[in-house]
């Protein structure tokens, strides 16, 4: 019986294991890209501070009974805090290396989609919608850009400033 437990904890530690280094090599490899003499568009969709909640906010293991405990906001806040601190270093060595100053647009993939209070999921709503729209674009104006601009005019506004496109603005989804 003890083996049979001893082999699930240790596989469900393999697996956070490869999920921190999934991510951190992800990381890794976006502070390595301007030392690429081509041209590049990056994409990269950072599964983190999803669950499973693996950091804790040092990048430490964190205690493999809670990776996917959403009751106690601490997992996921730990994480969070340390992959906000791991997202601002890799932008930092991307503006710094970069020959040409690059375009960053940072955001997050949807906002806050339910909660469990009491051991019951609380659905939120509207609130899903909400998410993280942030800019670096140098030598841009950023009093043209609306407050309330969502995703769907991103690359419009970007393509319009800087290849002296026309493309028109759609409305933004709040």
């Amino acid at each position: 019986m003890l083996r049979f437990f001893t082999e699930v904890i240790l596989k469900r530690e393999r697996f956070v294991q490869f999920y921190q280094n999934r991510i951190l090599f992800v990381l890794d490899t976006l502070k390595s890209l301007p030392s690429k003499k081509t041209p590049k568009f990056i994409f990269a969709h950072i599964l983190c501070p999803h669950v499973p909640f693996v950091f804790d906010s040092n990048g430490g293991l964190v205690d493999l009974k809670h990776i996917y405990n959403r009751t106690d906001k601490k997992y996921y806040l730990e994480q969070y805090i340390y992959i906000s601190k791991k997202i601002i270093e890799v932008i930092k060595v991307i503006i710094s290396k970069s020959p040409t100053p690059p375009i960053i647009i940072l955001q997050s993939d949807h906002g806050l989609r339910n909660i469990m209070v009491n051991g019951k999921i609380v659905r939120l709503g509207e609130e899903w919608k909400k998410i993280f729209n942030s800019y670096y674009l140098p030598g841009f104006d950023k009093n043209k850009i609306s407050p309330s601009i969502s995703p769907v005019n991103s690359f419009r506004l970007i393509f319009n400033e800087y290849f002296k496109t026309e493309l028109p603005f759609i409305k933004d989804n709040q």
